[in-house]
């Protein structure tokens, strides 16, 4: 039994263990943890159902990345479940393309998946998930944004949160970032959730024709997971916050998923809570 395991940081393995590291071979950042090695507590579950845990987690990634990721593996391979990480919805998705012929050899290609590049080739739109090689050239990696990035870090006084420094900064001179942060002044402001429940419902969609279970959970709190629920939309969410407050844990900038091996203990014992029928529920039998 395989279970894919994919989303934001919180979903890396002991290592930083995750999609690029899998995938592309490209060594763990040097972070220093409070521990050498952590067990996940998703790694605790696989233990418990006897399946393996097979890492896509991206750190930083925001849900047009990371679920795109868990789709590409999904329609590629064989898995018996998901675990999901769902991001704060403000993380959005750019290039480090700055001429039109890098985006003529990046993006071109996937958004006339139609012909193909040539025009001779007819194709359909699931190839692009199933053939686009995000990652594959290091110059011009897709990287992440989110709403501290619009206006330049240095207007920031130091320690202080950065919300209520950007709605004092929008009532005096905004210092706009580098320009290709500018697609994010000209995103209107609903996208940020709809894109990414959009997101989160086509994933789980595909899930739900391929007899595929899956989980959500979000180390961030009142995001796309709840809305996607408040919609009244069939949705498992896990929301990791809520263990967070309940046991005074604190997620950690500077260890894999965010969480010490005491700390995954915990939250799985609360994942059993909350489903009991946790040794049952990756185990649906597919057509």
């Amino acid at each position: 039994m395989k279970l894919l395991l994919a989303g934001d940081s919180f979903s890396e393995l002991s290592g930083y263990v995750g999609h690029k590291q899998t995938v592309y071979n490209i060594s763990p950042p040097p972070k220093a943890g409070l521990e050498t090695k952590i067990k996940h507590w998703v790694e605790l579950l696989a233990d418990d159902i006897g399946a393996e845990v097979v890492p896509h987690g991206l750190g930083g990634g925001g849900i047009s990345q990371t679920s795109f990721i868990a789709m590409q593996q999904l329609i590629n391979h064989n898995y018996d479940g998901l675990i999901f990480f769902t991001s704060h919805h403000s993380r959005i998705v750019s290039n480090t393309i700055t001429d039109l012929q890098e985006w003529s050899e990046d993006v071109f290609s996937d958004i006339l998946w139609d012909y193909g590049t040539d025009h001779t080739k007819q194709t359909t739109g699931v190839e692009i998930y199933k053939n686009n090689k995000m990652f594959a050239n290091p110059n011009r990696t897709m990287y992440n944004l989110k709403i501290t990035d619009v206006i330049d870090r240095s207007s920031f006084p130091p320690g202080k949160a950065w919300r209520p420094q950007i709605i004092s900064l929008m009532r005096r001179n905004i210092v706009v970032a580098p320009k290709h942060l500018n697609y994010m002044l000209g995103k209107p402001g609903y996208s940020y959730m709809h894109d990414s429940v959009t997101a989160l419902v086509t994933l789980k969609s595909y899930c739900d024709a391929h007899n595929i279970p899956v989980v959500f959970a979000s180390g961030f709190e009142n995001g796309p997971n709840e809305t996607v629920q408040g919609l009244g939309i069939d949705f498992k969410h896990f929301p990791l916050k809520v263990v967070e407050h309940k046991y005074n844990l604190i997620s950690k900038a500077n260890v894999p998923s965010h969480y010490n091996s005491k700390d995954h203990e915990i939250i799985y014992t609360e994942f059993k809570k909350l489903y009991p029928e946790y040794k049952t529920m990756f185990t649906l039998t597919k057509p």
